[in-house]
């Protein structure tokens, strides 16, 4: 897998799962006002939630600040034609 389909990948993938989590939270939060949960239930699912998202932002956040730069990828790659083209 190429750097660009991988990263394409996790970008992907990580929109996927905020977008989940931010959809059960809505439901948490319609289930309890149409009074399906109690107060309880709805506050330590929504920290639990909470919790998530936030782990799954800065876990992306790590992986897009630890990735090299899209200028030293293309840096890279007019190495490798000049080494090829020798």
């Amino acid at each position: 897998m190429d750097a660009k389909k991988k990263d394409k990948t996790i970008t992907a993938i990580a929109v996927l799962a905020v977008a989940g989590l931010m959809a059960v939270l809505a439901w948490v939060v319609y289930s309890y006002t149409s009074g399906g949960i109690d107060e309880t239930a709805m506050m330590a699912v929504s920290s639990a939630l909470s919790g998530a998202l936030m782990v799954t932002v800065l876990l992306y956040g790590l992986y897009v600040y630890r990735a090299p730069s899209a200028a030293e990828q293309y840096k890279r790659m007019l190495e490798e034609k000049e080494k090829k083209n020798e």
